[in-house]
């Protein structure tokens, strides 16, 4: 697949998400365990938009599955710090950990609108464009990293930061066994890996196959693509900036379960629509399946992680989202879409989000709930949260 030849979209079914099977998964977990901070940030971010660059000039499902794996391995870890630095600077401040949705929001407005630029510039330059682009975005994001340096819970203790006392057990001896058991010792975080993963599957079913299935099978134009993704930022503001209120309302399990239920109601209009432009309604609950649901999880990583581990557990946590429901729904969807067509897959996947979210529900309101009300105070948050917290339900929900 030379420069010149360059055809990404529907190149092969498997080809986009098969590089996240071993790579994100390792990345996400053993990465952001090892390291942390700017410095890391800026050698992945490098070396990967190099590695991302190399893309048009791969040559086949095997070139550019390695070439895709390998910019995969080393950017796996950006948003676990990233979303890590964020929780410390939020900690540092005096702000509550479920308020972080009021600041990312602003990575979605800057989403959508560079969505909405590229769909024009895809049918006025073709494909080599997002190659360009991305390079000088990629540019601007390493400029702003040199000029304000993030600081994470590695570089400076989140117990000293947050005020809160320390533990017996110190966060730097606990090593990587010790951290795992203290992540799956909480009641409710077994059952929220579980959902997650699904979750991840059937973002993975709508990132790779909905564009495909609107160009080849409903013959939509790059135009409407573009509008389709600007519609879908419009949905995510209002959940993130108002994702607090709403955490602290319902509980992070709660969301995570009404998340699942809004991806199959999605995802079965995927399945029935004959006009592409009925996607742009659709993509409105895009708010609710990962704005508020995001929010929530950030949020959940932020609380249940032992002091210094915040980005470790946040490349956890992700390993589950984007790295193993992610490569699941991709490499799982691939097969069900060349069997059964795009259709198929939409209702089959619609069936899985439905009954996870209606069985987590179930399941927690039965079983964790109890569980959490017996162990209040086993979940460390930071004082000013804990001051908030006025219901067991509330911590870990």
């Amino acid at each position: 697949m030379s420069a010149s030849t360059c055809h990404l979209p529907g190149y092969t079914d498997l080809t986009a998400t098969s590089p996240f099977v071993v790579s994100l998964p390792a990345c996400h977990t053993i990465i952001p365990f090892c390291f942390c901070g700017t410095q890391v940030l800026l050698v992945c971010l490098t070396i990967g938009s190099v590695g991302l660059w190399c893309l048009q000039y791969a040559n086949g499902f095997w070139q550019l599955t390695a070439v895709a794996g390998s910019a995969a391995l080393v950017n796996g870890c950006v948003n676990p710090i990233i979303d890590s630095a964020a929780m410390h600077t939020l900690t540092t401040n005096a702000v509550p950990l479920s308020d972080y949705g009021r600041f990312r929001v602003f990575g979605g407005i800057g989403w959508g609108i560079t969505a909405a630029a590229i769909g024009p510039m895809l049918d006025r330059w073709g494909v080599l464009v997002l190659f360009y682009s991305f390079a000088a975005l990629s540019g601007l994001f390493l400029a702003v990293l040199l000029a304000f340096p993030l600081r994470t819970d590695g570089s400076k203790p989140e117990a000293a930061a947050s005020g809160a006392p320390a533990t017996k057990r110190s966060s730097h001896r606990l090593g990587f066994r010790g951290f795992i058991r203290h992540l799956l010792g909480q009641p409710g975080v077994l059952l929220f890996l579980v959902l997650l993963t699904i979750m991840g599957v059937c973002k993975a079913v709508i990132d790779v196959f909905l564009f495909l299935h609107l160009q080849q099978d409903l013959h939509a134009s790059h135009l409407l693509l573009g509008v389709s993704l600007a519609v879908t930022t419009i949905g995510e503001i209002p959940f993130f900036f108002y994702s607090g209120p709403i955490l602290r309302r319902f509980g992070t399990l709660t969301i995570v379960c009404g998340a699942l239920i809004a991806y199959a109601c999605r995802l079965v209009g995927y399945g029935f629509i004959r006009n592409p432009w009925w996607v742009l309604p659709l993509e409105l609950l895009h708010g609710l399946t990962f704005a508020l649901s995001w929010s929530s999880v950030a949020s959940f990583a932020a609380k249940i992680a032992p002091p210094g581990y915040g980005s470790t557990t946040m490349g956890v946590i992700s390993a589950f989202f984007w790295g193993l429901g992610f490569s699941l729904g991709g490499i799982g969807g691939g097969l069900v879409h060349q069997s059964f067509g795009a259709e198929r897959l939409f209702q089959g996947s619609a069936a899985l989000a439905a009954l996870a979210g209606v069985a987590g529900g179930v399941n927690y309101y039965l079983c964790v709930h109890q569980r959490i009300q017996e162990r209040i105070g086993y979940i460390q948050l930071p004082e000013e949260e804990v001051t908030k917290v006025k219901a067991p339900t509330s911590v870990i929900e």
